[in-house]
């Protein structure tokens, strides 16, 4: 090796040395925020994005078209329907002991019409025989059930 080259090693050396030591210049401005929403300052381009992501992830409504813009009156809609299913209740709960009742007797039989249902009912044997028949279409129901032994 020549000495021309031994110093040319060392100023490279040198060099990078002194490259490896000195800091890196950055550069490096202000963080800014950039809200996405248009409520609050975004682009107005994005509504239509945010709105369609927002209804395809709403899942507790089945169909946006049928929610009804007046509460108090859906609120009301609902009590009138509670009450109504409340008074069918009592009325079949009425006519169930009315139907337990006869059947304690022996070969009992009988019939109700309850909001055009009739229900017929007849004791045989050692059996209970139920009919409910829809008076408007005809369609029937048969039950039995075995004589209870009190």
């Amino acid at each position: 090796m020549k000495h021309g080259d031994a110093a040319r090693l060392t100023l490279v050396g040198v060099q990078a040395l002194m490259l490896l030591g000195v800091p890196v210049l950055a550069h490096a401005g202000q963080l800014t925020y950039t809200p996405v929403n248009p409520n609050f300052g975004g682009s107005p381009l994005n509504g239509g994005f945010l709105l369609n992501e927002a209804t395809s992830n709403n899942h507790f409504l089945t169909n946006p078209a049928s929610v009804n813009a007046n509460p108090a009156a859906s609120a009301q809609s609902q009590v009138i329907q509670n009450l109504q299913q409340a008074a069918v209740n009592a009325v079949l709960s009425m006519v169930a002991q009315q139907i337990s009742t006869g059947l304690q007797k022996t070969n009992a039989s009988g019939s109700y019409n309850v909001a055009g249902e009739l229900i017929n009912f007849q004791t045989v044997g050692n059996q209970i025989n139920i009919t409910l028949t829809n008076s408007t279409t005809g369609a029937q129901t048969t039950i039995q059930i075995p004589v209870p032994t009190f």
